[in-house]
């Protein structure tokens, strides 16, 4: 479940960022003489498009299951499959067509925002200040990262709190009803794609919050900023988000805890506290990119909103993120690989039963 729902968080991320990264494009047509109902049109087609392929990725791999497990999937469950994921992509363009309302072509071609906002919640007197304004003023992008890091990361601290303290087995009862669930490494795995997913969705709105803030940085560095500063900016914002993962991460794995087990012993609370570590972890790797790509921004280049990059510096991006997409789909073979593995064991375990 964790999977999905952080799936879905990358998804509708995705959505909203393609939509900032365009918005210069966006103000063209609205300029030329394009009405949002005609933006809103393109996008909601763009996602019913990447929608019908995600449909028919996830057919594929149902038929994958079922031939390997020879369990027949019924066309119920094959059609709600590829209803849902088509829904997802659809939902997600939803969210971008609202944005797309709010863009002023003059201010977006001259500048690059969608709208003027000067608004400042802290007094900008240090590094952090500033990155806590930047975290809270856009906190509907920070949402985002927060919630996609804080869902995988509750898991694992309950999961841990099982394995070590219920030796992997969670007894417990619900609505009446006994209840025994183990833990295996098939869920650290899900956790772990979970989490990798959570890293990517930070990334990329980082990476468009940088894009958007070009000017800012130019200006920052023409008065005297240092590279090692514009770093620490923005190092500073993956860390807010992981503190914010951390605070949901504590909260609710002690709560959930507790719910289950009626107690909270000083250990539960100590394990707990140790896994919430790795929500800031997960914010600050997450920026570790946008944060160098940042610094090596020239002033005169920042003003003008032109970025420059290194040719060798791209190919070792590029090269890390075929690593990193490498990660992922093995990761994700190895779920797939232990699902199938614990549904053919279902179907042998029910097939001795019967016989």
């Amino acid at each position: 479940i964790s999977v999905v729902v952080v799936a879905i968080t990358y998804v509708w991320s995705a959505s909203i960022v393609n939509v900032l990264a365009r918005r210069k494009e966006f103000a063209v047509l609205l300029a030329i003489g394009w009405r949002p109902s005609q933006l809103n049109r393109m996008l909601f087609i763009e996602g019913v498009l990447i929608g019908l392929f995600a449909t028919s990725i996830s057919w594929f791999i149902l038929g994958i299951i079922s031939v390997t497990s020879q369990d027949a999937v019924t066309p119920v469950r094959f059609l709600l499959t590829g209803v849902f994921a088509l829904t997802v992509y659809v939902i997600g363009a939803l969210l971008p067509m609202n944005i797309v309302r709010k863009i002023s072509p003059y201010e977006a071609m001259r500048e690059g925002e969608i709208t003027v906002n000067g608004k400042r919640i802290l007094r900008a007197n240090s590094i952090y200040a500033i990155a806590a304004n930047h975290f809270l003023t856009k906190w509907k992008r920070s949402f985002l990262s927060v919630l996609a890091i804080a869902l995988p990361s509750t898991l694992l601290a309950v999961f841990l709190y099982i394995t070590v303290r219920m030796q992997g087995v969670m007894f417990t009862s619900l609505l009446g009803e006994y209840v025994a669930f183990e833990v295996g490494t098939f869920h650290y795995v899900a956790i772990a794609i979970a989490l990798l997913i959570a890293l990517l969705t930070t990334a990329e709105i980082n990476w468009q919050n940088i894009s958007e803030r070009q000017q800012e940085i130019g200006i920052l560095q023409a008065i005297g900023w240092r590279r090692n500063s514009i770093r620490k900016l923005i190092l500073a914002e993956g860390f807010y988000t992981g503190v914010a993962a951390m605070i949901f991460v504590v909260i609710v794995a002690i709560g959930a805890v507790f719910f289950l087990y009626g107690e909270l012993t000083l250990f539960g609370v100590t394990l707990i506290l140790l896994s919430s570590l790795v929500p800031i972890l997960t914010g600050l790797i997450g920026t570790l990119i946008p944060a160098e790509r940042a610094s090596r921004l020239t002033p005169m280049n920042g003003i003008r909103g032109v970025q420059k990059t290194n040719v060798n510096k791209e190919k070792i991006l590029r090269r890390g993120m075929v690593v990193a997409m490498a990660v992922f789909i093995t990761a994700f073979g190895t779920v797939m690989v232990q699902a199938i593995m614990k549904i053919a064991d279902t179907e042998d375990s029910k097939i001795a039963v019967d016989y």
